[in-house]
């Protein structure tokens, strides 16, 4: 009898164990269009600030777009494939149909349908929300604000004919419609003045006229609006700074501020270019006293100071514009210049001249090479951008993703590897920098300490 009672219980545990594990896992399979990269189900939520690049829920698309991925999940969520947000729950198995350049064109079947429908129209907070990047833009100030106003008050419409969702779900996209507000109020002072051609000394003028015209909106819309529970929604860890101008002095004002204060210290040591300096920042880091927050930034730290100046390079790939697999370990004996770019830099474009500069002080010199390494994803706008430059060397291309180790967040970028294949500048200096070629000459003589 005890037997049979311990075959039961084993058979009860399996069965819920196998129970557990489909209800924690969600599904996504379909078509993408428009990408033919390695892509990622990104992560939405206010943790997205505080983690390093990964490759967690990463998916390469087949040439005809297909694509399938699972993974854990513990609590319901935002995401992003590309440009389209998404909202998953446990246990969701969602099918697909994305475009790349078009979130508004995505087809969504079997679960959370009516949740992700209507997120293909979510404003982009970089363009300013619903300015649209400066298309809303009217010819004077008052128009442009009861324009914001009235777009704000639409889509609060479009989500009241919403009925298949979560009330935690309606709850957080009210909360984007108004933090969309905050931040197309606050946009506004930026794409005025450039949308109608002003000078500076009229743009200027103008940018205080639009800081008058919406204080009240602004303090309207964020009055009793701090809950660190909507830092989940982007817009909203965007202008939690205006939100806690109206109210700092709320009782749930505090774990904002802490948020924030790691979301700074985050980008800070991010962009550090030594481990000695990230290290120098522990102090700071143990300051944060939200234990979700500490705990998110510390694995940030421990990243960052595990890889670095002095440690063995880690080898990566990227292809030439026909194809061909490239190394950086093919080039072990050798000083290794690797310039991180793409065709939608600005500033990486202007530092090009400097680079083909020091390419021909280094021309007659074996024992270094250059390495003009595109992360864009269109590929096509890259092959076509090297064909109408004139740029010597090296051009490969690869995904940001391949280059996690070296934390990529930003470009341009340069990384020095010396003759032992051992990583000389995590974050060197740009190819325009007098400090560039200095380092280079050192590292050729072997006089680099």
């Amino acid at each position: 009898m005890k037997r049979l009672a311990a075959l039961i219980f084993f058979l009860i545990a399996g069965s819920f164990r196998q129970i557990t594990h489909a209800q924690s896992t969600v599904s996504i399979s379909g078509t993408i269009i428009n990408i033919h990269n390695k892509m990622q189900v990104s992560d939405g939520s206010e943790f997205r600030n505080l983690a390093l690049p990964n490759d967690d829920r990463s998916f390469i698309p087949d040439s005809a777009g297909n694509f399938s991925v699972s993974f854990k999940l513990t609590k319901p969520s935002y995401f992003r494939i590309g440009r389209n947000v998404l909202y998953l729950t446990p246990g969701d198995k969602l099918t697909v149909a994305l475009d790349y350049n078009k979130p508004e064109n995505g087809i969504f079947t079997e679960s959370a349908v009516e949740a992700n429908n209507y997120l293909r129209y979510t404003p982009f907070p970089k363009a300013g929300s619903f300015i649209e990047g400066g298309r809303k833009i009217q010819k004077n100030i008052k128009q442009s604000i009861d324009t914001i106003l009235a777009a704000g008050k639409s889509r609060g419409k479009q989500l009241a004919k919403v009925k298949d969702i979560t009330p935690a779900f309606r709850t957080y996209e009210e909360a984007r419609i108004k933090a969309d507000m905050i931040n197309s109020l606050s946009m506004l002072r930026v794409y005025y003045p450039m949308m109608n051609h002003l000078s500076k000394e009229a743009g200027e003028l103008a940018q205080k006229e639009v800081d008058v015209a919406t204080a009240s909106h602004k303090a309207q819309l964020a009055k009793g609006f701090v809950d660190p529970d909507l830092l989940k929604v982007e817009v909203y860890s965007d202008v939690a700074d205006d939100i806690l101008a109206v109210d700092a002095n709320s009782p749930k004002a505090t774990q904002i501020k802490d948020y924030l204060k790691a979301a700074d210290l985050a980008y800070k040591i991010k962009h550090l270019a030594t481990k000695d300096e990230v290290i120098a920042a522990k102090p700071e880091l143990d300051a944060i006293v939200t234990p979700a927050y500490k705990n998110a930034l510390s694995d940030v730290y421990a990243g960052l100071i595990k890889f670095g100046n002095g440690d063995k390079a880690v080898d990566f790939t990227a292809k030439t514009a026909d194809g061909k697999k490239v190394k950086l370990s093919e080039y072990a004996g050798k000083v290794v210049f690797v310039d991180l770019w793409a065709t939608w830099c600005g500033p990486c474009i202007a530092e090009m001249p400097a680079l083909e500069k020091l390419k021909e002080r280094y021309k007659d010199n074996p024992n270094i090479v250059f390495l003009s390494i595109s992360i864009d994803d269109n590929k096509e706008a890259w092959k076509k951008m090297l064909g109408t430059m004139n740029i010597s060397g090296t051009q490969l291309v690869t995904d940001r993703s391949d280059l996690n180790a070296y934390s990529v967040i930003d470009i341009p970028r340069t990384i020095i590897i010396d003759k032992d294949m051992k990583v000389a500048a995590m974050k060197g200096n740009l190819p325009s920098a007098k400090q560039t070629p200095e380092l280079l000459d050192k590292l050729l003589a072997g006089t680099v300490k």
